[in-house]
Order: C-alpha cells, then structure tokens, then sequence
C-alpha cells in the first residue's frame, strides 16, 4: 500500500475486543436524540445528536464536546438544511434508547459499549460500530518536546520541482501502451507519478515500524511524549515536503455493517468495478482527489471526484450510507458468509437471524467530525429520492449538451476551429459544441484569449454559433503570478489566495508556470469570481460560451503528490487537509452562479468538472479523466460511468478513443458505439496524438462513426426525457408528461440515475446485481 498520512495505519491497526466508547445514560435526552460519550476512564467526551429526517433517514453527528479547534464540516455539499422531525416514539434505558423513525423503521442506540442498529420491517439492515472500530482522534496540545522541532524549513520552488522531476520524470519517459507520438515539453508536464508514500504489508502494517498500543480500555494511543514523532503524528515527511501538522492526529474512523448483504456500490470515482470489492487482501479505497496521469484500472486508487456514499442491495432492501467529511478518506469492504458473533449481541427482542450475510465496511479519515446519514431505503427508488433530497439533483442540461462535442488538446487557432466546423458539414456529420483547451489563452492566463491565434474570438464564436453550436473553453483554478495582470493584482490586494504554512501567499507550479490558488472558502471570492463571468469583464465571450473548470483538484505540480500541501491555510483558518475534497466544489460552484448571473437567469449553464464532491451534480457535469486509447479503459468506461450515476451524477461519459494515445480504426468504432449510451457524448485527445474527426480514418470507418453519431441523435428526444425526470421531482413520469418532455426528465423528477445498474431496475434479479457491461437508459433502454 502507498500512501501519504499515516492515518491509514493507525486506524486500520485500530481493533478492540470490545469498543472503549460508550454513551453516558444520564446524558441522554429526545426529541433529537443527544447524548455524550466517554471513552474508556473518561479520556475523551464527546457530543451526539441523532436527528429523524423527513425524507426517510436518520443523521448521525458526534464531535468533541469541548474542543480545542472547530472541526470543518462541507455542510455546502447539502442541498439546503434537511428537513427534520421528532422521534414518532422513545423509549431510553439505563443501556440502550430505542427511537421511533416511522411505522417500519427505528433505531436502537446501544449505550455500552457504543452502537447503533438500523431496522426495517424489524429485520436489522445497518449497524453503527457494531465491530467496535469507532475510533475518534481529539485534539491535543502539542508536547513541549516536540516543540523545538516545531519549525520547518520552507523549501524553495526549485527544491520542489527538482523532487518534481526526480520522482517522476521516468515516469514521463516510459511509451504509452498504445501507439502515441513523443511528447513534447507542454504534454511532459501533464504527466507524473502518483500515489507514492509509505509501504504496507498485507495487514496494513507500516514496514519497519512497531504496532500502536493500545490503553487498557481506552483510545489509540498516540505516543504524544516521545521525542522523536516516528509515527508521524505531528510531522510527517514526504520527499521534500515536510507535512508540519500544527494540530496533531485528528483522524476519525467506523465500521458500518450493512446486514443482509452481499453487494456494496458506490465510493466513486474508481477505475474499477461497479461492485466494491473485498480488501481483506488488497488495499483499501481511496478517496483523495488528485491529477492522476492516464490512471490505472482495476485498482482502488484515488482519482479526481469523491463521493462518500455506499448503497447496499439484496433482493429484500436497498440501503445507503453516506459521511460528509472532505479530507483524505480511505475505505475496507469485506464480505461474510454470515456474521454471528455481530448478531448474537442484539437484545433478544430485536434478534432475527444470526445467519445473515454481512458486508462490513470500515471508513477511515485524516480529520473532521462525524456526519454520517442513514438512508432506510428500502427500495431503489426511495433510495435515490432520500439521497438526491438531501444532495440536490443536477440541473437540467441545455438541449445541445445531449449533443456530440468535439475537443482536443488543442485546436491551433481560428482557423483550426473554423475548418473543424466546416468538415463536419462537409462529411454530412451532425455536432453540437466544440471545445478550446489551455492553449487558446493569452500565456496560460484564464478569462482571455491569445492575440494572435484567437485574436477575435467573438466573430469565431457567433460564426460557430450561427450555425446553432456552441463553445465550451477551459478555465482552471489557478492563477498565473504576473505583475503586470489586472487580475492577478487585483486578487493579491484582496487578499484572495491560498496561504502556506508561514502565511504567505502559496506559490505553485501548473500550466502557466508559476502560479497561485484562489481561495473559494472565503464567500467573497466565489462572488468575486463569478462576476468573473460577465461580459464586461470576459472580453470576447458571448452567451454562447459554455466553461469547462479543469485541474480543480487542485492540480499543483510542484505540489506532494502532485497537489496542495495539507497544511496550507484557507480562508477561516481552515487546514487544506480539512477541505482538500470539496475545493473543485467551490470552484465549479462559483462557475455555475457566474454563468447564471451573466444571462440574469434566463440561460441554464453548462459547466463540465473534473474534480468533485457530494452535491457537486448540482453546478456540474462529470467525465472520468485522463484515460488511455486501450481496450482496458473502453471497458472500465461502463463501471465507472455506472457508478458515478447511482451516486448522483446522471451527466457522464469518458472520453471516446480515449485521452492519451491513438486508437485504431476498430477500437474508435467500438468506443464510439459505447460512448453514445453514456449521457455525456465526448471525443478528446491530448496534443500530441493523431487528429480524431471521423474523416481522418478510413472511408469505412468514417461511414460507421457517423451512422453511430446519427444513431445517438435519434435518440436525443428520450434522452431528455429522462433528464426531465429526474429534474421535475414531484410530476408523474407517465402520460401526456413523458410526451411532453421527451428523458432526463425522470433524473430531476426523483434522483434515479439516467445511465443505470441492471439492478436497480430488476431490484429481486441476483443474477444482475455484478452486471457491469449491460446497463440501462431510463427504463426502456438495453445496452
């Protein structure tokens, strides 16, 4: 295993015979059921409220009761504050609480040691620490003997890229699997190492480093005196970046059992399969977002997106379970035949059968607090109706988005754009939006054009929107460090950026060079760069110039794995270990109001995204990366478009023929057949690889790319149907409504994915719950 922080060890080490945490009865009052914890001989008290939801779920809070710091909490990933209500019925104990969630749902709180069952129909679906894997990491005032180690040395830029280079430049070097052109130095610095850190064996153990005690019934142990921080608890190293960890190990971790079950979804993004598979002996999920050079498939590696959400399914019930924490998260999953010694510790009122399969799942954060939703199900639809209720459902798109887009790294200049245009016309194929990538600004400079290869880009875009097309152009977080830019002054006086450790304004390394990071935590900046989008101030944009938010991870070359050091400060005092997960939220957020704003809301955006979180489907659109022109990464396109679906995002695609490298007649012709089932319909390519219009392959093939594109056009009038739907959350999907609005109708009426599992619509079919290469469009659709 490689990682970065050493939570993963910690966490994952963590298992008690019994769980040291147990709720104080006399603290326990209802309405919201609150309570306070103690661990072991009273280390450690901490505060919960368990709150009943109207949409049919229970929100679990627990956090320090007196804490030496706020805990941040990514509450913007909610679609407004949920709508709560009391218990129906509580009853509280002297060792447990039992509480009324409807007719055919309650939770029993078990006080000692701390636990919490989820029931449905009387039949046990979900259990809270029910392994006793709860482990909550307080603050803790820093030892006096480490505090003279306490000061870090910055290191300089050049430090930075020169262990930039070193670590992965070999990486740079190595063919692409697929035949691809050589790179030239702007591709070059796309490309990098990812996922280097600490090695594990099979068990999770850090190699060479002694196990962490444990206190005699109570928390991890966290060696906080002695001199040297070994277990990096208050500074941690990689390469030459020193992690300095001002506030000590703050990680908070569970185990939640999903009872009944033998399949898991979710956890997106992961190039892997659609079923979350067991890591009893493979590395645990990851969810750390990050600018990963042409992924790897079939591993749990982390990649651009996160989303904290796991749904469970049997033939009987469908249940979820999501965490809003947007630090760095990792994820075991196991599977049992069945799970006795989890069962036989229930009550005998609430006993049903010690014979259950069980899936346990173990999650793991560097920091943050507990906040976790329960969502009861217990089927499909209610499924998706409770989490995009509580997450919000993606805005309904633009008619032309359902299109064909057409983009490369990069087209030239006008001319470029204007004999791509026509070429479709000529060969007599249908497209919709064509993109302009990094290249077509003024120096990696965002919100301007370069003068003399786009010098009038309003006549390029009304010629191309004269023809009923738009534009989509690229426009990244960061932000060149020039002097003489308007922009970038005008940020610096605001104050607006990112910070490091010593409270200097951080500087990193991306496409423009050196560069620096706007701060969205802080509101005024998201206003700031919203209005951003106006026409006043976006010279030579048009309202038919759609944005496209790239390496909003953050990408940061120079940067330990290739991102943000951790203890980066943000506006509010905010760590970026805190955040790191929700900043492309922010980002593509104040996108979304910018472009709203500039039509006075008379236009729907279109605002495509790369990094994301929870709630994110409600500003943005989703594609799955950086892949390769390879049969592998045509097949992994369906579980991950699948998967990122049930979680929210119905507006999704991969890349056709794939980013880096060039595919061959029949590896386009076969990717292309895929991509236009996939919601989002995209061709992109990197610079240096071979031009990808149709009519640069083979009279043949081109005959059968644009039979398919014409295929994927017939179907336009279902595909927003569908998107209708999911859009108009409280109209009937039936009748004169269906053919009213033609296919994501369904999307917005009531959260259900638009690209779908077989399961979710053959919910009692076992046979269908591992389908991965048959999905579904809408309800009537088979691929």
């Amino acid at each position: 295993l490689l990682c970065y922080a050493k939570l993963g060890q910690r966490q994952r080490n963590f298992k008690p015979t019994v769980s040291p945490y147990s709720i104080l009865p006399q603290s326990a009052s209802v309405s919201a059921f609150h309570a306070e914890i103690q661990c072991g001989k009273g280390r450690s008290l901490l505060k919960m409220t368990l709150q009943n939801l109207q949409v049919g779920a229970v929100r679990l809070i627990i956090d320090e009761k007196e804490p030496l710091r706020e805990r941040f909490r990514p509450l913007e990933a909610l679609n407004g504050e949920p709508v709560t209500s009391d218990f129906i019925s509580t009853e509280i104990g002297s060792d447990m609480a039992v509480l009324k969630v409807a007719a055919d749902k309650e939770v029993v709180v078990m006080f000692k040691p701390l636990r919490l069952d989820m029931f449905v129909d009387k039949n046990l679906v979900m259990s809270f620490n029910g392994n006793g894997r709860f482990n909550f990491e307080t603050f803790k005032e820093k030892p006096k003997e480490l505090e003279d180690n306490a000061e870090s040395k910055p290191l300089t830029l050049f430090n930075r890229l020169f262990d930039y280079v070193q670590t992965s430049v070999l990486k740079w070097l190595k063919p692409l699997q697929s035949e691809q052109n050589p790179a030239d130095e702007a591709s070059e610095s796309k490309k990098y190492e990812q996922n280097q850190g600490v090695a594990y064996d099979r068990d999770g153990n850090p190699i060479n480093d002694a196990d962490h005690p444990l206190e005699e019934g109570g928390e991890l142990e966290q060696n906080a005196h002695e001199e040297e921080d070994t277990d990096g608890l208050w500074t941690e190293h990689f390469h030459t970046f020193t992690d300095s960890k001002p506030y000590g190990p703050s990680s908070v971790a569970t185990d939640i059992s999903f009872i009944g079950f033998r399949h898991v979804f979710g956890l997106p993004e992961h190039a892997d399969s659609l079923v979350l598979r067991d890591t009893n002996q493979t590395d645990p999920y990851r969810l750390y977002n990050l600018d990963v050079f042409q992924y790897e498939v079939d591993t749990p590696m982390a990649l651009y997106g996160a989303a904290p959400y796991m749904i469970a399914h049997s033939a009987k019930a469908t249940v979820g379970a999501f965490w809003l924490n947007s630090a760095e998260g990792w994820f075991d999953v196991s599977y049992e035949p069945d799970d006795s010694s989890l069962l036989k510790n229930l009550f005998s009122r609430f006993f049903a059968n010690d014979k259950l399969p069980v899936a346990k799942t173990h999650w793991m954060f560097e920091t943050g607090s507990v906040d976790i939703f329960f969502l009861f199900g217990p089927k499909p639809d209610d499924i998706f109706r409770q989490y995009s209720t509580l997450t919000g459902v993606n805005p309904l798109p633009p008619y032309f988005a359902l299109g064909k887009h057409v983009s490369r790294w990069n087209f030239i200049d006008m001319n470029d754009v204007k004999q791509t245009d026509a070429g479709y016309d000529l060969h007599d194929i249908p497209y919709d939006v064509i993109w302009l990538d990094i290249e077509h600004t003024y120096g990696k400079r965002y919100f301007t054009w370069d003068p003399i290869k786009f010098s009038n880009p309003t006549e390029m875009i009304r010629n191309i929107s004269a023809k009923g097309r738009k534009m989509v152009a690229v426009v990244d977080p960061h932000i060149k460090k020039d002097e003489n830019w308007d922009l970038y002054q005008e940020a610096l006086e605001k104050d607006y950026y990112v910070k490091d450790v010593n409270n200097r304004v951080y500087e990193g390394w991306c496409w423009p060079g050196a560069a620096v990071y706007l701060d969205f935590f802080n509101p005024e900046v998201r206003k700031w760069y919203a209005n951003k989008y106006q026409f006043s101030e976006y010279k030579g944009s048009t309202e038919d110039l759609y944005v496209w938010n790239d390496m909003n991870e953050p990408s940061v070359f120079s940067g330990p794995e290739v991102s943000m050091p951790r203890d980066n400060i943000h506006f509010g005092g905010l760590e970026h270990r805190e955040v790191h997960n929700v900043y492309g939220l922010f980002h593509h957020m104040s996108t979304f109001n910018g472009l709203y704003q500039r039509s006075n809301g008379k236009k729907r955006p279109f605002v495509l995204t790369r990094s994301f979180f929870i709630g994110s489907q409600r500003y943005a659109n989703v594609w799955t990366g950086d892949n390769a022109a390879q049969w592998s990464h045509l097949r992994i396109s369906n579980p991950m478009v699948l998967s990122l679906g049930i979680a929210g995002f119905p507006f999704t695609g991969a890349d056709i023929g794939g980013f880096f490298g060039n595919p061959d007649d029949e590896l386009i012709v076969r990717w292309y057949q895929v991509g236009i089932l996939h919601s989002f319909f995209r061709v992109h390519s990197e610079l240096n690889t071979r031009r990808r219009e149709p009519w640069f392959f083979s009279e043949q093939t081109k005959a059968l790319l644009r039979n398919i594109i014409r295929l994927r056009y017939s179907l336009l009038p279902y595909w927003y149907e569908i998107l209708i739907c999911y859009f108009l959350q409280n109209i009937a999907c039936t009748g004169e409504q269906v053919r009213k609005y033609t296919g994501f109708y369904e999307h917005t009426q009531n959260g259900w994915p638009v690209v779908r599992p077989m399961w979710t619509e053959f919910p009692t079919d076992t046979a269908l719950f591992n389908e991965e290469k048959q999905f579904m469009i809408g309800k009537r659709t088979i691929k």
